[in-house]
């Protein structure tokens, strides 16, 4: 029986601030969520059993159908990495390394809005700093080690936009100004930034640049 063949299950009693499982699928496809979509949600939501008792007729609570929503709305807001602009990718490297350590001080966000607006002047400040907000909500859900591989996977994928030397002489001084900015670099700060280093083989002997 397939996830969605459970739907045509009975429905029970249920209380009046919740909501049948049918009846939640309904709701999201109204606002425009693929199938595939709100599958991969629900499994992340409410896990396999779970989601056999809400169609067995169990209701869903209004708190729960809130959370899924939500999730739904946040995973459409994940840009691909190999879909982002240079903007996109900058911005998203730079909240990576300031959140390195698990912090966000003030010096390092002024740092970090005056880098992105002088790295990319056609975008507005407000503009800049949604971006930011955007995404230090997904980069914050992110462990140190996946934080650590999502640096390096934007560093390599700017490579597409930029050479090398580029990368050397226009944003990698960025990141370390940005850093510095509170007077203290962490072990984790450095720790990313000689990663970067690493995906851009500075000092590589005999390493072409691209």
């Amino acid at each position: 029986m397939g996830l969605f063949d459970i739907f045509k299950k009975k429905k029970n009693s249920r209380d009046q601030l919740g909501m049948t499982l049918a009846e939640l699928i309904e709701k999201v496809k109204k606002e425009g969520y693929s199938e595939r979509e709100i599958r991969q949600q629900m499994v992340k939501n409410f896990g396999k059993e779970q989601l056999k008792s809400f169609g067995e007729g169990v209701t869903i609570s209004s708190l729960k159908v809130g959370e899924m929503i939500e999730g739904l709305r946040e995973q459409r807001e994940k840009v691909s990495v190999e879909h982002m602009t240079p903007f996109e990718l900058v911005t998203h490297l730079l909240i990576c390394l300031q959140l390195a350590d698990g912090r966000m001080d003030f010096e390092e966000r002024e740092v970090l809005a005056e880098a992105v607006s002088d790295l990319y002047p056609d975008h507005s400040y407000d503009r800049v700093i949604e971006m930011m907000r955007s995404s230090g909500k997904i980069i914050l859900e992110m462990d140190v080690s996946g934080r650590m591989s999502y640096a390096v996977e934007m560093t390599n994928q700017l490579r597409n936009h930029y050479s090398r030397k580029e990368i050397q002489s226009q944003i990698l001084p960025k990141l370390i100004e940005m850093i510095e900015a509170d007077g203290v670099v962490t072990s984790s700060e450095s720790n990313m930034i000689d990663a970067i280093k690493t995906a851009l083989q500075i000092g590589a002997p005999h390493s072409e640049d691209q």
